[in-house]
């Protein structure tokens, strides 16, 4: 059953019975103009009927409506312990001021929505406007900004939204229209589906892809004309590459007649995320760029794309624009090193069309900091967690790089390798010498490599080049694989082809130390092939080589005065020191040697005028070596004994015979001098027969007699005398023996045949020479 009351007590309300609807279209209505209907079926339902032509005015600074005729049926329903709920359909005629250039007139419908909380009670009513209707603040206020940017707008889904309550914030339900704002402000808020176009739209299509149609929202107070036009997008765009989007908008402003768009952009970077935010303001034409805002808790990045002990701080990001593509460029800081020693890095990271780059990028000018360059070593502080000490990175001097650092786990493809953690692109030098370099730094240390433009050259004496000869040889630093301090020699390195006067090394490993450069050079010097030279090179203008091996020379000899003294095999102890300079040439050949008892120690030839050869080293210690020879047959030439030594051993030849030799030699020497000499030689008597007796010009008996002073023994003179003189006589040996005063019994017992003359003997040969020749008579003695 149904019970109508169309009569109410008078004076009364409508907000008397609904205090929900106070400050709403209803709350001035009397009660003459309401129907209350009660439902026996429904006893917590009340339906007021509402039906009345009278105008009534609902002023919201600065618009104001009148309501012209209103019909309204309201639903008020009261569940047992709930607060009431209020729900209805509401159409009318209105008039609108304060909006639009003129008063506006339509009939049409009006949403109210009743806000029942703990803390506050309020009201929502919204109007839905015809398609035509467009606020003057539009109209007037944002004409010479869309004509500025070359913007066409197009409003449908228009309405007015009035809110009791500020800071209210709708459900998705309660929209009535796609572009009714959920975030409400108290009192009066225009709203409407904006369509746009422009050429504008092709710079910010790229990343936020269609603009339209947008939803604009704006809020009637005091300072409506001068107020930003917010302009949420209907659609927020989809995820490009390692971007995401949210809330995305676009600002207008009326009083500097600026465009502006604004947002939050999430980028993923190796899931580092970068939340940017922005209200950027828009160029009318030409290229866009947008500067980004960071949380301050997002304005450092540690460790950035996985590279240990790197920090990039005060970041920064821009976003530029264009007809076809867009770029983002985060950019930040890298601090190296400490204190006032401390230089900082700019570092960029630039993904293109939202697509994530291969690396970040960066670069250094040193002269900014250190005019001479940035140690190495400073670097490899700063790139790298490794905690050993490389002093020799200090000599290498970084005047300019580009650094990279890979964001693809596997690395960065840079002239056709790959490289994994940060990367240099540099120009060095080092002792002098300037370079371009590529570095790779990893948890594990540093590898570099570059090449010298020029060859390394001191004059025609030393040549450090690459395998054509034409250009520098490769430089090459690999720190990954020390583990201490021990194996330091061994990381810094040129690769090259090194030509030592006529002596070329196609692959020779030079190492770098503390002041240049260090190396070993495998030369052939006559006929020893594998001589080691320890090089040095200093400052690349002051070498040095030293290398010790042996020279063996055989079947030596030397001549003098028509004497040759043969020598034989000679081994020399040798050590070469090489230092030379562009303006300067030194050779010193330190040798040792030894032939026929003679020691020739620490020996040394020098040379300053450079040798075009290194056989050369050999000719020289092999002219010393026969002319020390010269000088041992001259010692020899001059004393007897010595000459009688050596040519006792066979070690002299010379076209004389020994005795007119030594005639020749020793002129002021008698012959008993040289029967002294030969005795000493311990050259036997038959020797003594043989050399001496012509070139003195002496007999037997005088020989045997000078031998015999000499102390020649009876049985070597008496060999003498029977293999040389060619006296076999045993009587005329022993008369020879007994006249040099040998003693008689020794003579009988060495010659038992010898016959002692009678005095009747001797006298009858006295008396007859003739016959005792005639007959003969060996016992005599020879007159």
């Amino acid at each position: 059953m149904n019970a109508s009351l169309n009569e109410l007590p008078s004076g009364w309300e409508v907000v008397s019975f609904l205090p929900e609807i106070k400050g709403t279209v209803f709350d001035t209505l009397s009660s003459e103009n309401i129907t209350i209907i009660l439902n026996s079926q429904i006893p917590n339902k009340v339906d007021f009927n509402i039906d009345t032509n009278k105008n009534y005015d609902i002023a919201i600074d600065p618009i104001k409506i009148r309501v012209l005729s209103l019909k309204a049926q309201l639903h008020v329903i009261k569940e047992e312990n709930t607060e009431r709920k209020l729900d209805g359909e509401i159409s009318g005629k209105y008039e609108l001021s304060g909006i639009f250039e003129k008063n506006k007139q339509w009939n049409g419908d009006m949403k109210l929505i009743l806000i029942n909380k703990e803390t506050e009670h309020g009201h929502l009513l919204g109007m839905i406007f015809p398609q035509d209707f467009s606020p003057k603040v539009i109209e007037r206020g944002l004409s010479p900004l869309f004509k500025l940017f070359n913007i066409n707008i197009k409003l449908q889904d228009s309405g007015l939204i009035i809110s009791s309550l500020d800071n209210m914030t709708l459900s998705n339900e309660q929209k009535f229209l796609p572009s009714l704002p959920l975030d409400l402000k108290k009192g009066a808020t225009f709203f409407s589906t904006a369509s746009l176009e422009g050429s504008i739209f092709k710079y910010l299509e790229p990343v936020f892809g269609s603009l339209s149609p947008v939803n604009l929202a704006i809020h009637f107070d005091k300072n409506v004309e001068s107020s930003t036009l917010v302009a949420a997008l209907a659609t927020q765009p989809s995820a490009k590459g390692a971007m995401s989007f949210a809330n995305i908008r676009l600002l207008f402003s009326p009083v500097d007649e600026s465009m502006a768009i604004a947002g939050t952009i999430t980028i993923n970077i190796q899931d580092h995320l970068l939340q940017l935010e922005c209200a950027a303001k828009l160029s009318p034409d030409g290229e866009q760029v947008i500067s980004f805002r960071l949380p301050e808790n997002q304005r450092k990045w540690e460790n950035p794309l996985g590279i240990n002990g790197v920090t990039l701080e005060d970041i920064a990001v821009t976003l530029t624009l264009a007809p076809a593509e867009f770029s983002f460029m985060v950019q930040g800081a890298i601090s190296i090193g400490e204190g006032s020693s401390q230089i900082r890095l700019l570092a960029a990271l630039q993904l293109t069309n939202g697509v994530l780059p291969t690396a970040l990028y960066g670069k250094l000018d040193g002269k900014e900091y250190a005019p001479e360059g940035i140690p190495l070593d400073v670097l490899v502080k700063a790139f790298s967690i490794v905690q050993i000490q490389f002093p020799l990175l200090r000599q290498v001097l970084v005047k300019y790089f580009e650094f990279y650092i890979g964001t693809d786990p596997s690395g960065i493809e840079i002239e056709g390798k790959r490289y994994k953690g940060v990367f240099l692109s540099s120009d060095i030098s080092f002792f002098g010498i300037g370079t371009k370099f590529a570095i790779s730094f990893n948890d594990q240390g540093l590898k570099a490599n570059g090449s010298i433009a020029s060859p390394i050259q001191i004059g025609s004496i030393l040549k450090i080049s690459d395998s054509t000869g034409e250009k520098g040889p490769e430089v090459q630093i690999d720190t990954t694989n020390v583990s201490d301090s021990n194996q330091q020699q061994d990381y810094f390195y040129l690769s090259s082809k090194v030509t030592l006067f006529n002596s070329i090394s196609d692959s020779n490993l030079i190492y770098i130390q503390n002041n240049g450069f260090s190396f070993e050079k495998i030369l052939t010097i006559g006929d020893i092939s594998n001589v080691r030279m320890n090089c040095t090179l200093q400052d690349t203008t002051q070498f040095t080589g030293i290398a010790d091996f042996n020279f063996n020379f055989p079947g030596i000899q030397a001549s003098w005065n028509n004497i040759t003294l043969k020598i034989g095999s000679v081994s020399v102890s040798t050590k070469v020191t090489i230092n030379a300079s562009p303006n300067s040439f030194s050779l010193v050949i330190n040798f040792s040697f030894s032939f026929m008892g003679h020691n020739f120690i620490d020996e040394i030839i020098t040379l300053d005028v450079v040798i075009s050869d290194l056989n050369e080293i050999k000719d020289k210690v092999l002219d010393y070596v026969i002319t020390k020879g010269v000088e041992t047959i001259r010692e020899i030439a001059s004393d007897p004994l010595k000459f009688l030594d050596k040519w006792k051993v066979e070690a002299l030849e010379f076209a004389e015979d020994v005795g007119d030799k030594l005639k020749e030699l020793f002129p002021d020497k008698s012959i008993d001098d040289m029967a002294k000499f030969f005795k000493e030689a311990n050259i036997g008597a038959s020797d003594a027969f043989k050399h001496l007796k012509i070139p003195y010009g002496i007999n037997d008996e005088a020989l045997t007699k000078s031998l015999k002073d000499a102390n020649f023994s009876l049985d070597d003179v008496k060999k003498g005398l029977e293999d040389v003189a060619k006296i076999t006589n045993p009587t005329a040996v022993g008369n020879i023996l007994i006249g040099a005063g040998f003693p008689e019994a020794d003579i009988k017992i060495l010659i038992p045949d010898w016959h002692i003359p009678t005095t009747e003997e001797v006298s009858e040969c006295i008396r007859d020479p003739l016959k005792c020749a005639r007959e003969n008579l060996p016992h005599l003695p020879r007159l």
